[in-house]
């Protein structure tokens, strides 16, 4: 029960590239490789399921909040990509998010809101009683308890910015540096190089129909996007001399995210 289901996946990938095209001849082929994710997400679920009933079973003292979410989501193929690294298409980034009251305090609802995983460090601190401050013209993290708690007060409207990953290294095929900034019913995705996406998220959730960077509601929200990318290379240069903490350092390597 606690190893992964083995899942043969067929698909061509390019020395260097974190994702891969799927290589499947029939809807048949396609659809093992979706079956295949399925089972994989179901094995997650069930690991879930295992943690929370063992916690719940050692019958500790207080409640338990119970945040449940994932980094990423998959591109099976959705706009050509079959994995999650290189584009942010919403495939890539609408994930699940579930909060939990062990006590059954949350009454169980759905809100369709638009949130970002920047707003579980200033919900998680106020529920210890502590408040996050970050850079005003950056940081946009809220506490997500007005919501969950269905307080009744208007949710305010924002934009959420997004970035590709990073190329790792200069035999990375794909150099395209790629960020989004996207509100409740639009988005706009701007590419250096390359041409830029606006998809009407309202009309076109699965954005197959890109408007084009001339469409008359993009040129706000990419204004937005740029003065946005503007202020952060600027935080970026002027502390590119200081050097990152070790533990720092520790703690991305054992994420994987430095070698």
């Amino acid at each position: 029960p606690g190893k992964p289901p083995r899942v043969d996946w067929t698909v061509e990938k390019s020395a260097g590239a974190e994702d891969v095209a799927l290589d499947v001849q029939t809807l048949e082929g396609f659809l093992r490789c979706v079956d295949a994710y399925d089972e994989l997400t179901l094995f997650a679920d069930r690991q879930v399921q295992r943690l929370y009933e063992g916690l719940e079973a050692l019958q500790l003292p207080g409640r338990t909040l119970w945040v449940v979410t994932a980094d990423h989501g998959e591109g099976l193929a959705s706009h050509g990509i079959a994995g999650h690294g290189s584009r942010i298409y919403q495939e890539q980034l609408h994930v699940p998010l579930v909060l939990h009251a062990s006590d059954g305090s949350l009454a169980p609802r759905v809100v369709e809101e638009l949130v970002a995983h920047v707003d579980l460090l200033p919900t998680l601190a106020e529920t210890l009683g502590a408040r996050v401050r970050g850079h005003e013209r950056v940081y946009d993290g809220r506490s997500l308890w007005p919501l969950v708690r269905a307080q009744g007060a208007a949710w305010p409207a924002r934009a959420l910015f997004a970035q590709r990953r990073p190329a790792e290294n200069a035999n990375d095929p794909d150099q395209t540096e790629i960020y989004a900034l996207q509100t409740a019913g639009a988005k706009y995705i701007l590419h250096e190089p390359g041409v830029d996406e606006f998809f009407d998220l309202a009309a076109d959730p699965r954005e197959l129909q890109d408007l084009g960077q001339d469409a008359a509601a993009a040129t706000e929200l990419r204004a937005t996007l740029e003065q946005r990318l503007t202020i952060l290379r600027g935080i970026m240069r002027s502390a590119a001399g200081e050097p990152v903490p070790e533990e720092w350092m520790d703690e991305l390597r054992d994420l994987g995210y430095v070698r």
